[in-house]
């Protein structure tokens, strides 16, 4: 089925056939910004988003409860993750080498 784009409040709001935007309603709702200069030359939103660089995302509610504003994870501490993230994968590079080298594949 084709989106379809309705206006809520000066925005435009691309839902599938049959969704519904009401006021009370939970939703999980994504808000790029295609206002830079990524995608000046792209007159479609929807082709933007396609085709176009990857554009900040200004806002991501789930449940609608904010999980993602003005591009950064609020739900988590984003330099902790990057931390964690970082060591667990210093560990497994270094688990694979010890499990290369006794394989006798490794110099």
């Amino acid at each position: 089925m084709a989106p379809e784009r309705t206006i809520l409040d000066g925005a435009t709001v691309v839902t599938m056939d049959g969704a519904r935007t009401e006021h009370g309603k939970q939703a999980d709702i994504a808000v790029w910004r295609l206002d830079g200069l990524a995608h000046a030359d792209i007159a479609d939103p929807v082709a933007a988003l396609v085709l176009g660089a990857a554009p900040p995302l200004e806002l991501l509610l789930v449940g609608g409860r904010p999980v993602v504003e003005r591009d950064h994870v609020v739900t988590v501490d984003e330099h902790e993750l990057t931390r964690s993230a970082v060591l667990a994968h210093r560990s497994l590079l270094a688990r694979a080498s010890i499990v290369t080298c006794k394989e006798g594949t490794a110099s």
